[in-house]
């Protein structure tokens, strides 16, 4: 696919040869003794849900300007941050599966580079989110507890019974994937 896109796109020639030899270093690794292979699973899924929701906002709400901004984590960071370059392409790929110009969407990658107070310069905004996934991660769904009650409240406060929030539950288990909603009631 890159190297049609080196052809039909030649104004971005040097970026796709980049990712190419990105991408060639990155099975050489996979091809070794003891590969990764559960954070290559990782980088690949959490690059495609997000380059997926990036083209949802494209197809659906004609966004201008769409961002991933995320913590230091493994993610971002393994195999020389090629979670950046598969978010893109996965968007671009989408959109032109659709034919959607996926130019018309300025699609950002927000590199954790850390300010004078150790923090990502962007970690004000991501803040709410983290606190909302803090929550989810915490909540016992089975038994209906969380260890904090500032995560019981945001359940109970912001997530029961709002329309716009939806929970879905991954699971990746060995050929199988199972998608499911959790709803959020209150009492």
């Amino acid at each position: 696919m890159l190297e049609r896109l080196c052809i039909n796109t030649s104004s971005n020639v040097d970026y796709f040869k980049k990712v190419i030899k990105k991408l060639n270093l990155l099975k050489n690794k996979m091809d070794r003794k003891s590969p990764n292979y559960k954070l290559f699973q990782d980088v690949s899924l959490i690059s495609l849900f997000a380059g997926y929701i990036c083209y949802l906002f494209t197809k659906y709400a004609s966004a201008k300007i769409i961002g991933w901004y995320s913590d230091r984590d493994k993610i971002i960071e393994s195999y020389d941050m090629v979670a950046s370059n598969l978010f893109h392409l996965n968007h671009h790929s989408l959109c032109e599966r659709d034919s959607i110009d996926s130019s018309l969407t300025k699609v950002i990658f927000g590199i954790p580079k850390e300010d004078e107070d150790g923090k990502p310069w962007y970690d004000e905004m991501t803040r709410l989110p983290d606190h909302i996934a803090g929550t989810i991660s915490d909540w016992d769904i089975l038994n209906n507890w969380s260890s904090k009650n500032k995560f019981v409240a945001i359940l109970e406060d912001c997530m029961a019974d709002n329309p716009y929030i939806i929970i879905l539950k991954l699971s990746l288990e060995p050929k199988v994937f199972k998608c499911s909603r959790i709803g959020v009631f209150s009492k």
